[in-house]
């Protein structure tokens, strides 16, 4: 779901009123619905397989603005009808980025000389999944692998917000997705007591597909989509590689005993992404007094904390706490970031 104000102007009493639309994606994060604040539909849009409109209806209400963000969640610009990917652009009309692919003249496709361990680790997992030794990149104005149905290019740095918005009693769980479709994914999720994960995917259509195969009470329904570049993924996988085995903790401290910090799932994603500075926003909003979990049904309910059931009750906090809210952390993350959210794909049975 993305986030777009509006701006009307009431000419009867001359005041402005600011209205909230919500864009609903595809398995690619494309936009496809756009409901208004009462939650009419208002534009339907479908794409062919590279990004170029095929169906666009909208509502013929008086000052409404077209959503923006459309093919994949990047931005069109109207002007030229390219799509900005941060690095270059993409025309859906030829189905070719404008520009060459700066891992190739960057040099990034090409192997080093196998002079030592590291030079063979590289080697091995050279970008574009195999480097110069795949030959569609050696097709520089190529998009996603000429797979465009299950694949995306998002600029290849970019890092994805996970929710799952009915997680901890309502209050919600978050993870983070790095990387990109040419080198994989890393998901960096602190689960629960003694359980962290850290796994890779080879793009994000594997992703989406074990989320949706996933049991309930493990998928995540929500993602925010940010650009990065490749310095800031390097940054932020070494720093989660280097703590995302950190005990876990309701509140965040240092362990009494062992003086180690241990925390929960919202204190690890915000140290993960705070290593890039300011480029991208993400703080520590504590659970207040009056805060409410959404509503039900949502997994671990008020019988006891460690106990995941579903429940279709609604628990508001009594009192300021001292503990991180992942879903205020992901509306905040949503709203204060260059970012494009929307909804996971689920299970059928959901």
């Amino acid at each position: 779901m993305a986030y777009q104000d509006i701006e009307y102007t009431l000419d009867a009493v001359g005041n402005v009123e600011r209205y909230t639309n919500n864009a609903y994606g595809d398995h690619l994060g494309s936009a496809q619905l756009v409901t208004d604040w009462s939650g009419s539909i208002y534009e339907h849009l479908e794409y062919t397989p590279y990004g170029e409109l095929w169906v666009d209806h909208a509502a013929s209400e008086v000052g409404m603005n077209p959503t923006v963000f459309r093919f994949t969640g990047k931005e069109l610009d109207v002007e030229t009808g390219f799509y900005y990917y941060g690095a270059r652009y993409l025309d859906p009309k030829t189905s070719r980025w404008i520009s060459a692919d700066p891992a190739m003249y960057e040099g990034d496709y090409i192997p080093s000389a196998p002079i030592n361990d590291e030079a063979r680790r590289r080697n091995g997992n050279l970008p574009g999944m195999g480097g110069i030794f795949n030959l569609v990149n050696m097709h520089v104005y190529h998009y996603a692998g000429n797979n465009p149905i299950k694949l995306t290019d998002p600029d290849g740095r970019d890092i994805i917000l996970l929710n799952r918005s009915y997680g901890a009693g309502g209050f919600g769980h978050n993870a983070v997705l790095i990387g990109n479709n040419d080198d994989g994914w890393i998901l960096y999720s602190k689960d629960s007591f003694g359980k962290n994960t850290r796994q890779e995917f080879k793009n994000l259509g594997d992703f989406v597909e074990a989320n949706k195969a996933a049991p309930h009470e493990d998928q995540y329904d929500r993602a925010s989509w940010v650009t990065t570049t490749k310095d800031q993924d390097r940054s932020m996988k070494m720093h989660g590689d280097g703590i995302i085995d950190r005990d876990y903790a309701f509140k965040e401290g240092r362990n009494k005993k062992t003086g180690q910090i241990q925390q929960n799932c919202a204190d690890l994603v915000a140290d993960i992404i705070g290593m890039i500075g300011r480029s991208v926003v993400i703080g520590k909003p504590k659970i207040e007094k009056g805060d409410s979990t959404r509503k039900g049904p949502y997994m671990w309910g008020p019988v006891s904390w460690l106990k995941f059931q579903f429940s279709k009750g609604n628990i508001t906090s009594p009192t300021n706490t001292k503990v991180t809210f992942p879903n205020r952390q992901f509306e905040d993350f949503a709203k204060e970031n260059t970012s494009y959210t929307f909804d996971l794909p689920k299970r059928d049975d959901w």
